[in-house]
């Protein structure tokens, strides 16, 4: 499970989240559609990037998560707390992974599981092994 720190956004605010990355609601992915104008769609990339919209995204999830919505809960885009993770400076709003210590988990394959991949596409598993190609699509079925 992932950490989200807000330091210095609001008092009633800051603090340490957990926030559980495997999942987004519906009502999630609108309210972050609605707050940054990203696509569940771009959401991957944007993370992959680091970008800034999508941290803030991802704050408010997790103020939405933990009941910290209290101005507007049913459209927390406008909310005070919204304006507040955007009025927040640059580096207020920080994440943080929790490593597992154990082995990734493979497939039969061999292949990481989706549970530990990283957002960029890479596994979790330091190896540098070429992935295996793409079965072809053109020829006569065997």
């Amino acid at each position: 499970m992932a950490k989200i720190t807000l330091t210095l956004v609001h008092p009633m605010l800051d603090g340490t989240y957990d926030f559980d990355e495997e999942y987004l609601t519906n009502f999630e992915l609108h309210a972050i559609k609605m707050a940054t104008g990203l696509t569940a769609g771009e959401l991957e990339d944007v993370l992959a990037r680091r970008d800034n919209d999508a941290n803030v995204a991802l704050a408010l999830v997790a103020l939405i998560r933990a009941g910290k919505i209290t101005s507007k809960p049913r459209t927390p885009w406008l909310s005070e707390e919204m304006d507040a993770l955007w009025n927040a400076r640059i580096g207020a709003i920080t994440g943080e992974e929790e490593v597992d210590a154990s082995p990734p988990s493979t497939s039969a394959n061999g292949s990481a599981s989706a549970a530990t991949r990283k957002p960029s596409g890479e596994t979790s598993n330091s190896t540098t092994e070429s992935p295996e190609p793409a079965p072809r699509t053109t020829g006569t079925p065997a």
